[in-house]
């Protein structure tokens, strides 16, 4: 990894769903990441992520997602309140308790 600034990558929900299916964890991730800090249909996206996040088993791209929320939140000023529930009910769980914090607080910060 390098500590120079690399502009996200782009990438699409078809190839993302890809990566997904196929266990490519590492590139899903970076692409989930990625599609929430640059991708232009931003409906889109909230309907992909909250798809990926109530349907993936994976918890390495699900606690991804969780983290892309919060940059949704940063970035649209809004979240469908279905995920923010279905976060909300993942909260006792220790796996995804930093993101989640960290997704709580960007909720906080501004939405309300």
């Amino acid at each position: 990894m390098s500590n120079i600034y690399q502009p996200p990558q782009k990438v699409d929900f078809n190839e993302l769903k890809k990566y997904i299916e196929t266990n490519k964890t590492k590139e899903a991730i970076e692409g989930i990441i990625a599609a929430s800090l640059s991708c232009k249909d931003r409906d889109g996206l909230h309907y992909f992520i909250g798809d990926v996040l109530k349907n993936c088993q994976n918890n390495f791209i699900k606690n991804a997602c969780i983290k892309a929320c919060g940059h949704m939140v940063r970035i649209d000023g809004y979240i469908n309140d279905d995920i923010i529930s279905y976060i909300n009910n993942l909260n006792n769980d220790v796996l995804y308790s930093g993101a989640i914090s960290d997704f709580q607080d960007d909720v906080e910060i501004y939405l309300k």
